[in-house]
């Protein structure tokens, strides 16, 4: 299905995924943190896509941190716009993060958490990335944690929301 491109604001979009998460998050002892700047943060991406993308992040963060932080970050550049999810949790081996975007590939220490997933989340977050025209990258440290960035193409009208192109 082709995507229906729109200027959206990456902060309104990442403040309801957080806001979703936050009692999931307090049940686990989780503090779960937005860090923005107040610049307005234009992105184009399909609506649908880059709730997905934040969703499945975030719900990772929280999934993978038995307790301890979750902080999302949002910056801005002159160019691009950028997400982290960073967490204190299992992290991921590092023999691990080659493989880590590859379809219903799971790190081995991922089955110590009980809910774990079939191990397609990654991949179909790397394709909408992709599909964006962004780039995702990952730095972790098993048994320290994981932080996941996303770099997106700053949209020409940063302050419109949900504007068709």
């Amino acid at each position: 299905m082709a995507p229906h491109l729109c200027v959206l604001d990456l902060r309104g979009v990442v403040a309801k995924v957080v806001e979703r998460f936050g009692p999931i998050a307090a049940e686990k002892h989780i503090a779960l943190e937005l860090s923005s700047t107040e610049e307005p943060l234009g992105v184009v991406c399909d609506p649908a896509d880059l709730e997905r993308i934040v969703d499945n992040l975030v719900s990772n963060a929280v999934k993978y941190t038995p307790a301890g932080k979750v902080t999302v970050t949002l910056s801005g550049g002159a160019e691009r716009v950028r997400l982290e999810v960073a967490d204190t949790g299992i992290g991921i081996p590092s023999e691990a993060l080659p493989h880590l975007f590859s379809e219903f590939y799971r790190a081995p220490n991922a089955k110590v958490v009980e809910e774990a997933g079939t191990g397609l989340g990654l991949s179909i977050v790397k394709q909408l990335v992709d599909r964006a025209g962004g780039v995702i990258t990952v730095a972790s440290t098993e048994r320290e944690g994981s932080t996941f960035s996303i770099e997106l193409a700053r949209a020409a009208s940063s302050g419109a929301t949900a504007s068709p192109i």
